[in-house]
């Protein structure tokens, strides 16, 4: 509790020394350095591990979707202008419904450990495992829920996508519908955990570096289908995953050092409404070169995915340019 409330004490030459208050001890520089390290390696171990639990999702959840189960999703994408090469290239699955999830999910999960571990890893995964069973790292990451007989998929019935980090790691799943709902939001995201916070991360945001290599315009749209459909093009876009851009996603979109950003959310009324805002969150973080997109009076869909995919497939025109050269 000391090295937590107080500071280390010069004065302290060994590691740890009296108190002239009469109660606790003081501490060097030493003891606080050493315990900084060891808090660092149990998160570094964490995270190695919670990446194990992902990438055994991604291809548990990948694995349902050439299933049959998965037949609706499936073709659902490939309507979408997704190919299975794609599909298989971007981890993207399908969420399970049922209590033989978890019985699969650990099959796959030991799976992964053996292929990604040495011996004496797995050894400590195990260990690791055991410590953290009481909290269930699955239930922590919010890739499972459960409710009072059961523990469930949180991404059931649902096409799942990674949500990668700038260095290309899963931190996180997003799950959209691909039947209409009136009970259930569309897009759905893991909650909030040690791996993973929505506003300090950006979907896309690997894609949208490769593709600035061929381009100098960046467009911020709302959802990851949306980025993804533009990337897939070669314009390069990240999503904000909702309509709100904290002080890390701007600090994320100024590090891919785009000479143009346009703000292009949904074409909805929700969406148009809060283009001004994310404009404005981005200028208070300094950058400077931010504009608006104003999409095309006789375009009637509802957000970039649909545009990409289905109407211009009717017109004469260069999609990649006509949507960059639309911004105010």
């Amino acid at each position: 509790m000391d090295i937590l409330w107080s500071d280390p004490d010069d004065k302290v030459k060994d590691d740890w020394g009296p108190n002239d208050r009469g109660v606790s001890v003081t501490f060097s520089q030493k003891i606080l350095e050493k315990f900084l390290e060891n808090k660092k390696l149990e998160v570094d171990k964490d995270l190695k591990y919670f990446n194990i639990i992902y990438n055994a999702y991604s291809r548990l959840y990948q694995k349902h979707l050439f299933s049959k189960e998965g037949e609706e999703a499936l073709k659902y994408l490939n309507n979408r202008g997704i190919n299975n090469e794609e599909i298989k290239n971007r981890g993207i699955g399908f969420g399970f419904y049922g209590d033989v999830f978890e019985t699969n999910l650990a099959k796959v999960i030991r799976e992964e450990i053996e292929n990604s571990l040495t011996k004496d890893e797995i050894d400590d995964y195990q260990k690791w495992r055991e410590k953290f069973e009481a909290y269930n790292p699955e239930l922590y990451l919010g890739l499972l829920s459960e409710n009072k007989t059961s523990r469930y998929d949180s991404m059931s019935n649902r096409i799942t996508i990674p949500i990668r980090d700038k260095d290309n790691k899963i931190v996180a799943y997003g799950g959209r519908l691909f039947k209409e709902s009136s009970s259930l939001s569309k897009y759905s995201l893991t909650k909030t955990s040690a791996m993973w916070q929505k506003s300090n991360n950006v979907f896309g945001y690997v894609d949208a570096k490769y593709n600035l290599t061929n381009s100098n315009s960046l467009l911020i749209v709302e959802g990851f289908m949306d980025a993804m459909a533009l990337n897939k093009i070669g314009v390069p876009a990240v999503a904000l995953m909702g309509v709100n851009c904290s002080s890390k996603q701007a600090e994320l979109i100024s590090a891919l050092n785009a000479e143009k950003i346009y703000v292009a959310l949904d074409f909805d009324f929700a969406g148009q409404i809060n283009n001004e805002k994310v404009r404005d969150a981005l200028v208070k973080e300094g950058l400077d070169n931010v504009s608006i997109y104003i999409k095309s009076e006789w375009i009637d869909t509802k957000d970039f995915d649909e545009y990409i995919n289905q109407d211009y497939k009717h017109f004469d025109f260069d999609i990649k340019k006509e949507i960059i050269e639309k911004s105010i």
